[in-house]
């Protein structure tokens, strides 16, 4: 005997296993080209884009600072400036209590002032993330967070406001 299963729920398995695959292709791919990339995989919560758009902030001209915490952790900044005449923001901690804490770029996509996409890296490799374009749309923002380990979430005392 043959058992149908409803288009529904078909769909709804595909799509599971298929995210399941993704995911596991993520994790357990080809090695990371950098140290940032290992501490990007790691963030907690859900997938982390790893490549373009990302870029390095290290060269941004025009840079000033768009939003500001000052905690017991370090002074949590979101950065803007131009990487190659496009607009970026990235996230940037000084002062920062304690080398192994990472900074975080969360960025909000979709308007709904929750994080689709992240960067996490441990300040002792720098103290600052990679940079994500900016948009004139009021749906995309940013926030910067310092957080003690790559699992924990950004608490509202250690991270700025969306800008």
């Amino acid at each position: 005997m043959v058992r149908t299963v409803p288009v529904r729920e078909f769909v709804r398995r595909v799509v599971t296993i298929g995210s399941g695959v993704v995911m596991g292709m993520a994790l357990f791919g080809a090695a990371p080209a950098s140290a940032a990339e290992v501490d990007a995989a790691a963030y907690a919560g859900g997938a982390v884009e790893r490549q373009a758009p990302w870029v390095n902030p290290g060269n941004a001209t025009g840079t000033w600072t768009a939003r500001e915490r000052i905690s017991s952790r370090g002074v949590i900044q979101v950065r803007v400036g131009y990487i190659n005449g496009v607009q970026h923001g990235w996230a940037q901690v000084l002062n920062a209590a304690n080398s192994n804490q990472h900074v975080s770029l969360e960025v909000d996509l979709n308007g709904d002032r929750n994080w689709d996409v992240a960067w996490n890296t441990t300040i002792s490799i720098r103290n600052y993330t990679y940079a994500y374009p900016t948009s004139p749309s009021p749906n995309r923002a940013f926030r910067a967070c310092v957080k003690q380990n790559a699992n924990e979430g950004c608490h509202a005392s250690h991270r700025t406001t969306w800008w």
